[in-house]
Order: C-alpha cells, then structure tokens, then sequence
C-alpha cells in the first residue's frame, strides 16, 4: 500500500483562474476583489489580469507583471484603475476615475552603466477613494515618488555623468514637481602640473562639476508682487491636463551650474603647510528678472526678461599651519624626565567679494515703499539654482592648539627598553577666534576654548568648553525701572571688564572600560584631529565639536582590537551668571 501520493507535474509554472476575495465597503458596497487570470508567459516573465466589481456601480482593472534575467535585472510594473458611479448618492453624488501606476527596475551591477528605476504615481484621489484594508501603508501614504535613473562611468577617463528623471507628489495637497531631467557630469580631481618641481604647482588639482535640472511644478508663480502676503499661505495650483501643458511648460524653471574647484598644498619657508584654493562656480539661465515700485499698489512688481543669462562667483581661502616644539629636561635621577610643549597654530584666510554690488548686475537696487527705503534684490530669485551670494566676506580664522605631555620613569621596570613612558598633562587646550574685516562692527566673534585631559591610563576623559565675549557691557537703568544691559563695540579690556565674559560653559567625563587595552577616547581624539589636520584641515569650533561627537558616541569610531567597550559619558553646563542684553552698535 502506498503511503503517499505525490502529484506529477510539469517543472514550469501554469496559467489559471485567479478567484475572486469578496468584501464591503460604506461607499462602493459588496464587491468581488481580483478575479482574473495568471499568465505564466516564460521563464523570464509572468503576469496577471483580474478586475474588481461593486455593487453601487464601481469597477476597476489591475495589471501586474514581474520579470526577471539572471545576472542582469529584475523587476515589476503594475497598473490599477478605478472608475465609479454612484446613482443611489444623489445629495453627495460620488463621481471619479483614478488611477495609479508602479515600477520597479533593479539591475545586477556590471559594466560601466547602471540603469535602475523606482515610480510611484498615480492621482490625488485615488488614496482618498480607493481603500485596501489589507494594505495599511497605501493607506496612509501622503506623498508619491519616482525616481528613473542612469549612470556610467566612462574606463579609461576622469569623467562620469548620471541623468535622473524623478516625481514627488504630495497626496494632501496635489501639488506635483516633475525633475525632467536632471544631468550632472563630474570630472574627478586631476593634477595636470604634476611634473613640475615647483610645489605650488606640482600640488596642484583641479575638478569640475556640471548639473542641469528642468522642474516642471503645478504650483502657480507669483504673478504680482515680490513675497505678496496677500496671495495667503496655500499653494494655488495647476491641474495636470492637456489643455494647461502649455501654462506648466511656462511655468517651468531651468538652468544649469557648473562647479571649478581648485586647490594646492605646498611648504612655506621650510616649517610652514600652505593650502590655497578656489572654487568658481556660474550659473546659466534663460531668464532674469527686473524690478520696478509700483506707485499705485506700493509694492515692488517684477518683470521676467526672456534672454541667456549667465552669473558667475567665486570664493577663495589661504590656510596656514605649522608646529613649535619646547622640551624642558629634568635631572636623569628625578621621576619626571622631559616635559614637551606642543603648539600648533593655524591660520585662513576667507574672501568672497560682494556680488551684489550694482557693476556685476546680479542683484538690483529698487525703492521699496513711499518713503524712499531701497532694498536689493536677486535678479534670480527662485530660480533652480539661485543666485550669487549677498554681502563681501573677508575673515581672518586664528586658532592655537596646545599639548603638554611628560615622560616619566616606570617604576615596574626601570631597566630595559620601557625605562619610561608618556603621560598626558593637557592632551589640548584649543583656542580658537575668527575676525570679519568686511563687518561694520563687532568685528571679532568670541573666543572658543576647549581643554581636554585623561587620567588613569587614559581611562577616564575630561573635557572642558566655554565661550568667552570680547565685547563689553554697558548697563543702563531708569528711575524706578529694571537695570538693562546692552552690548557695545567696544573691548572688554578698554572699559576695564578684564578680557571678556564667559556666556557659557561645560564639562564632559568620559570613562571607557574594556577588556584589554584599545584607543582610549583621547587617542582616538588625537587619532581623528591629526589626520584632519594633516589634510589641510582648520580645527575650529565645528570641527572640535564633531570630533567630540565622534569621540563621545561610540558608533561613529570602531577600534577593532578590542571585543567590547563600555563608555560613560557625564555632560554637565557650568552655571554661568548670565544678563539680558540688547546689542548696539554705537559705542
């Protein structure tokens, strides 16, 4: 007798009837969900057909496809629509076509192209009609994205370019931004002076960055007014037709941006590392923008001028650095040996010019009210791109780190090669100040000084930050009234208020316990700060505060000598007496 029967059948999938689920709904009524057929096309492609049927007069029709090439793609295309008629509503009649497409493209990377893509867009109202209980995150989704993809990288050459065709659509408000296409091409860094034996040459590299982009949004421009409050806060917008392709074709905004970046390092005057660089950057249009007041409204109106345009800027940086190195020598018989000072400090230098003065016509000086005020606006404002930077720049950033370090006898071996080892004293104490020569006043910014040190085998960390003012206070006060302060442009040393007011202050301990020894969060600070440094990097205040962040949260550094580490960190801010204070710039 046998004990089992095992069904002979073909190793290749079958077509066949798809049955129907059946359901409810409050608006549609009974309905018979996915009936239709499964097509099982090849070994490379299958799909299925079924419709939907309800009972107050709706239906719908869904196609579904998957495909697949080994070692080369995979993916699915699926397409439903909805239509629906109510008789029976006549008070709140219900009446819509909707519809929704998706597809996925997922290739297997070879070669030097790569062509993928991800959609998802359908009508606004098909999230609000169309309801799948079995699918919650339809369901609550608020917006649609797409994103069509291709990229190469051309062997042999320094040049790359991706195009991208994407769509974001918000559900709630039915605004659509279509990104048809955007093209970039990218030159990596060359160094084509790299024969040459003088330095500042030789170092030097040059890339270059080049982006397209065509948006096409059904949110409606502002026609009158420049940031017209009366047009409220809701988007007015265009509905997505045949008849408005010309008005969302005209309401579309274009350009494109090419990046030069250029930069060097060399040796000056043997001890100090030069980095200088340049980055230009211009930006191409087909359209600007002129301003004019408009008497009778008293607003300032703008006309779009149709014409090439192009806007060109650059910003440019010098640093400096270099290292002094003291020691002081005890006698060979005292415990402590060497005490060895390092200081390093560092200089850049930033300067942009001002673009939005009148000769480079970026930028357009208009009378903004009946009193005469003027005000300078962008003559590419909201376009794709922007426009040149507002304001001069010219800031001089200083910054001084210093290190203490002792070596002393081992007591546990004073014999052989581990005679003595290092300890830290003051593992930093940073100072850093930035100066802003194009400033009308309050020129220099605050001192920011940190100071770190470990005990204990580096076990435990200390960290030490504050915030000192270099400009004074003047208090104030009427008869009967609150005393009021009032910052002035004036130093802290000239009216007699000692070198400045600290405005804020913290400490952080940080202990680290592992099993056997691995980089403590001091070594791995100076790990971190060396290596920043040693690529022509400035270590001011926000590169100090990521490298305690790094430092601080164990997942953003892994030392992978060690099996486990346990950190504990305390942050805690020091009181600091602190005054309301209002700023004037008159001394």
């Amino acid at each position: 007798m046998p004990f089992g029967l095992i069904p002979d059948t073909p190793e290749e999938k079958a077509s066949g009837l798809i049955f129907p689920s059946y359901g409810q709904e409050q608006v549609r009524g009974l309905s018979l969900r996915d009936l239709g057929w499964y097509f099982a096309i090849n070994d490379y492609i299958h799909a299925r057909l079924t419709t939907d049927i309800y009972s107050k007069g709706g239906w719908g029709i869904k196609s579904q496809a998957v495909y697949t090439k080994r070692y080369r793609f995979n993916g699915g295309f699926n397409i439903d629509y909805q239509k629906f008629v109510s008789p029976e509503t006549e008070l709140n009649p219900v009446n819509y076509n909707t519809f929704r497409v998706q597809w996925n493209h997922s290739p297997i990377t070879r070669g030097t192209g790569k062509f993928s893509a991800s959609v998802n867009a359908g009508s606004t109202s098909y999230f609000n009609n169309v309801v799948n209980v079995n699918n919650f995150a339809n369901n609550v989704t608020a917006d649609l994205n797409s994103n069509i993809s291709y990229s190469k990288t051309f062997s042999g050459t320094p040049f790359s370019m991706s195009a991208n065709f994407r769509h974001s659509q918000s559900v709630q408000t039915g605004e659509v931004r279509l990104d048809l296409p955007t093209i970039a091409v990218n030159m990596n860094r060359q160094s084509p002076f790299r024969n040459v034996k003088f330095e500042p040459l030789k170092t030097l590299n040059v890339a270059w960055n080049f982006n397209m982009q065509n948006t096409i949004s059904n949110r409606r421009q502002q026609e009158l007014g420049v940031n017209n409050p009366d047009l409220g806060g809701a988007p007015s917008l265009i509905d997505f037709t045949v008849e408005n392709f010309g008005l969302l074709l005209k309401n579309a905004t274009n350009g494109a941006k090419n990046t030069i970046p250029l930069s060097s390092n060399f040796t000056l005057f043997n001890y100090f590392t030069g980095t200088a660089s340049v980055t230009y950057n211009e930006l191409w249009y087909l359209q600007r923008i002129n301003y004019y007041y408009n008497p009778s409204e008293e607003r300032v109106d703008r006309i779009v001028e149709d014409g090439f345009n192009r806007v060109g800027f650059y910003t440019s940086s010098f640093a400096m650095n270099t290292n002094f190195y003291g020691f002081y020598n005890f006698k060979p018989s005292s415990k402590i040996q060497t005490i060895r000072h390092h200081i390093a400090p560092t200089f850049a230098f930033n300067y942009t010019p001002d673009f939005s003065d009148p000769s480079f016509g970026y930028y357009q000086e208009v009378q903004v009210d009946k009193s005469g005020r003027t005000q300078r606006f962008s003559r590419q404002q909201g376009f794709v791109f922007g426009g040149a930077p507002l304001g001069e720049s010219r800031s001089l950033s200083i910054g001084i780190r210093n290190v203490l370090e002792a070596k002393i006898l081992n007591a546990k071996d004073s014999t052989s090669e581990n005679a003595t080892k290092k300890i830290p004293l003051l593992e930093s104490f940073n100072i850093n100040t930035n100066y802003n020569f194009a400033a009308d006043s309050f020129q220099l910014s605050p001192f920011q000084i940190s100071a770190r040190t470990s005990f204990f085998d580096r076990k435990l960390s200390v960290n030490l930050t504050s915030n000192i003012d270099p400009y004074a206070v003047q208090s104030s006060s009427e008869e009967g009234g609150p005393t009021t302060f009032r910052r002035i442009n004036q130093f802290t040393w000239k009216n007699g208020q000692g070198i400045g007011a600290i405005r804020n202050a913290s400490l952080n301990m940080n202990a680290s316990i592992n099993p056997r020894s691995g980089q403590s969060p001091g070594e791995v600070r100076d790990e971190i700060t060396q290596d920043f440094i040693q690529r022509g990097g400035v270590v001011d205040e926000f590169a100090q505060n990521e490298i305690n962040r790094i430092v601080s949260d164990p997942s953003q550094y892994i030392d992978w000598d060690i099996p486990w580490n346990m950190t504990v960190a305390i942050i805690s801010p020091i009181p600091v007496r602190s005054t309301t204070m209002k700023t004037s710039h008159n001394p």
